[in-house]
């Protein structure tokens, strides 16, 4: 099995890790449990079949 790269995201205000993952199409929010600041990732992607 082959090694896949994980992107990382982070919160930009502390730099605390969200998560890490491949996202081909999605807008996220999710709020920093540390500073408790609320970030909206917008990852989209035109999908060729």
């Amino acid at each position: 099995m082959t090694p896949t790269i994980l992107k990382e995201f982070r919160c930009k205000n502390c730099n605390k890790l969200f998560f890490k993952g491949h996202i081909l199409e999605a807008i996220i929010e999710i709020k920093c449990k540390n500073c408790k600041s609320v970030e909206t990732i917008d990852q989209m992607q035109s999908v060729t079949p």
